[in-house]
């Protein structure tokens, strides 16, 4: 299970999630506040924050410079992430066997891009059914429906 918290995020603050994390019951730290990386597309190869292992394959990943809503924020670091949760890299304990050493793998990629593409279409299909659409206040207030009358 893959918990993630940005660390510039000011709605669940890291060490929130941290505290939570480290009081669950029977979570043995395998590895604690190791760096991971990933690859910048303009930089080469970054740090992108701290993981720490847990048993029964348990991590908690931090995302420097990531708000709230991660993917937004840092969506280079958050698909290394992915593509690491994916592959199972990510439960390596040494940061020589981390993936970003050389660029993200392809299948990590096209997985995380599937992932993505497929809640955006979802979210369209949503609203183009009209599912989050207001009744209008006339029709609210006294029982009728007057959309023939433009209200």
């Amino acid at each position: 299970m893959l918990i993630f918290s940005g660390d510039s995020d000011g709605v669940c603050a890291t060490v929130g999630t941290q505290h939570w994390i480290y009081n669950i019951q029977g979570a043995s730290i395998k590895s604690l506040w190791q760096p991971w990386s990933y690859y910048d597309s303009y930089y080469g190869v970054q740090q992108g924050g701290f993981r720490t292992i847990f048993a029964n394959n348990l991590a908690f990943v931090t995302v420097h410079f990531a708000g709230h809503e991660v993917p937004g924020y840092q969506p280079e670091k958050a698909l290394q992430m992915l593509s690491d949760y994916l592959d199972d890299s990510m439960y390596a304990t040494t940061e020589s066997s981390s993936s970003a050493k050389a660029k993200p793998s392809t299948t990590g990629f096209l997985v995380a891009l599937l992932v993505i593409l497929l809640v955006i279409f979802v979210g369209v299909v949503i609203v183009s059914l009209g599912q989050f659409r207001k009744p209008s206040l006339r029709s609210t207030v006294d029982g009728s429906n007057n959309e023939e009358d433009g209200l």
